[in-house]
């Protein structure tokens, strides 16, 4: 794998959903949903239907990154680095770590993370303060950038 992997492989397994409990639009509420949604599949190894949750040129970059054909091979890869980089814990901590709030400006919206559990703070370059982009497309919201800080 390629030395940007360990960060892309954080992309994915902290695109989880916390929610800071004011998020009253229905738009925020879906990006909530969808990013909970991405991460709860990863979590349990539905690696198509994470992949659902991107638009096409993340799938992409993550099947690039990865050095596999496809998005769902990408998620297999990073599922098996993560689970030898990290204790069951600390995988369970990352895959529930999730957004803190979401900015939606007409079919483009930003999500930011909080501070990451103390367990994988720092580690495989999480960090706090982490954003996300999204994007609307035909009436549902995916990701459309990997996590920066």
């Amino acid at each position: 794998m390629r030395p940007l992997l360990p960060l892309m492989l954080v992309s994915f397994a902290i695109a989880g959903c916390g929610g800071d409990g004011d998020s009253s639009g229905s738009d925020k509420d879906a990006i909530f949903r969808s990013v909970n949604a991405a991460n709860e599949a990863f979590a349990q190894g539905d690696y198509s239907r994470a992949c659902s949750h991107y638009v096409l040129a993340i799938r992409r970059q993550l099947a690039a990154g990865a050095q596999v054909k496809t998005c769902p091979d990408a998620w297999a890869a990073i599922d098996a680095t993560l689970r030898r980089s990290l204790t069951p814990s600390e995988f369970d901590a990352l895959t529930s770590y999730g957004l803190e709030s979401a900015e939606v400006e007409g079919d483009t919206a930003t999500g930011a993370y909080g501070e990451p559990p103390a367990s994988i703070n720092g580690r495989l370059g999480i960090r706090s303060g982490a954003t996300i982009q999204l994007r609307k497309v035909d009436g549902r919201w995916l990701i459309a950038s990997l996590p920066a800080s």
